[in-house]
C-alpha cells in the first residue's frame, strides 16, 4: 500500500535559517518527492501527524506572531490538499484493483496539481496577486483598493482563513452591516463592494484553466449608491467659497482655485485633474481655446471639446504656469 509521509528537511537551511518542506510518496521501495515551495525555521516550526485529521501538518513549537500564524494556517490547507489528492488516487486504484505504482500515482497526481494550488489560495493571497498588478496597471488610483482590503481585512480579522468559496452571501451582508456600523455612507460603500466585485471578476478572467469556484451571490448583491443627504454646496456658498480672500494663505488660495477649476471642466477624477495639470504645465494653454479634452484614466472615457466657463477662465488667466495639483488628502484636508 502506498503512503504518504511529510517532513522538515532539517540539514538544508538556507542563508536565512529556514528548511524546505517536504512531500514524499513511496510505495515498493520507490519514492516520489514534491517540494511544494514552503520554507519554515525548523527552531520553531515542527511538523507533526495529526491523528484528528489523520494528516501530517506544520505545528508551532513557540510562540509565533500573527503573520507567522497566518502562514504556518495558509501552508497547512496546502499540505492537507496535497494529501488527500493522494489518498484519493490510491483508494481510487485500490478500487480498480489497480498497484499504486509510484510512477502511476505520480502520472495522476499531475494531472489535477493546478486545481489543488488554486482551491489552496486564502482571498489575501489572491488580492495580494490583485494588487501588484493594479499597481502596474493605474498607479496612484491604487488606494481605492488598498482601502477596500483593510476594511474586509477589518471585518474578518477574527474569521480565520477565508477562501474564494466562502464568500457567500451571507458574509457578503455581513461585510455590508460592518462597513455600515464604521460611520461610511451609501456612496462610499457601494464604492467598496464595486471594488470588491472588480477584483472577483480579475481573478475569474485570469483563472485560464477554469479551476476556482466563487459563489454568485457577489454578482446579485445589490446596494443602493444614493441614501442620506447628497453632499454640495448651494450657488450662494459656492460664491462665497470663490471670492473668500486667501492671499494671506498663498497655498490654500492655489488648492482653492484648483477646485474651481475642476468644477469648471465637471468634476473630473483628482488622478484626471492631476494629469490634466501636467499637460497645461507642460505644453502650456491658450487663453483663446475656451475648451479641453482628456480621457478619464480609470474609464478610458473619453471627454471631448469640454467648454470652460469664466470661473474656469479666470483662474488660467490667473496664473503663468498651472499649478501642481496636490494629493487627493493634502486637498480634502485643506
Amino acid at each position: 500500500m502506498g503512503k504518504v509521509n511529510v517532513f522538515i528537511k532539517h540539514y538544508y537551511l538556507d542563508k536565512a535559517g529556514e528548511a524546505p518542506v517536504i512531500v514524499e510518496y513511496t510505495h515498493n521501495q520507490k519514492r516520489w518527492r514534491i517540494n511544494p515551495d514552503i520554507k519554515v525555521d525548523p527552531k520553531l516550526i515542527a511538523c507533526i501527524y495529526d491523528f484528528d485529521i489523520e494528516a501530517y501538518k506544520l505545528s508551532a513549537l513557540a510562540s509565533l506572531k500573527p503573520d507567522q500564524r497566518t502562514k504556518i494556517q495558509v501552508n497547512n490547507v496546502l499540505l492537507q490538499n496535497m494529501q488527500a489528492k493522494f489518498n484519493a488516487i490510491v483508494m481510487s486504484f485500490k478500487a480498480r484493483s489497480i498497484n499504486p505504482e509510484v510512477d502511476y500515482v505520480k502520472q495522476e497526481y499531475q494531472k489535477g496539481q493546478i486545481q489543488v494550488e488554486a482551491k489552496s489560495k486564502t482571498v489575501a493571497e489572491h488580492f495580494a496577486e490583485f494588487i501588484k498588478n493594479k499597481e502596474r496597471e493605474i498607479g496612484s488610483g491604487i488606494n481605492s483598493y488598498r482601502a477596500t482590503w483593510r476594511h474586509f481585512e477589518m471585518f474578518s480579522d477574527k474569521m480565520g482563513l477565508i477562501f474564494l468559496e466562502d464568500l457567500k452571501r451571507e458574509l457578503l451582508d455581513n461585510f455590508r452591516i460592518y462597513l455600515k456600523g464604521t460611520g461610511l455612507g451609501g456612496p462610499s460603500i457601494h464604492k467598496h463592494f464595486k471594488d470588491f466585485r472588480i477584483f472577483l471578476n480579475w481573478v475569474k478572467d485570469n483563472d485560464e484553466n477554469e479551476q476556482i469556484q466563487i459563489p454568485s451571490a457577489y454578482k446579485n448583491l445589490k446596494l443602493k449608491v444614493r441614501y442620506g443627504d447628497p453632499i454640495g454646496l448651494s450657488v450662494e456658498q459656492f460664491m462665497e467659497f470663490y471670492n473668500i480672500d486667501l492671499s494671506s494663505s498663498p497655498e490654500l488660495e492655489r488648492t482653492r482655485d484648483l477646485i474651481i477649476f475642476g468644477v469648471s471642466i465637471g468634476g473630473p477624477r483628482h488622478g484626471d485633474l492631476q494629469r490634466i495639470g501636467e499637460s497645461l504645465r507642460r505644453h502650456g494653454y491658450n487663453l483663446n481655446n475656451t475648451s479641453i479634452t482628456y480621457f478619464e484614466s480609470k474609464t478610458g472615457n473619453a471627454h471631448k471639446e469640454i467648454y470652460v466657463n469664466k470661473f474656469g477662465m479666470e483662474v488660467l488667466k490667473k496664473y503663468d504656469q498651472f499649478p501642481y495639483v496636490p494629493s487627493n488628502w493634502r486637498i480634502r484636508s485643506a
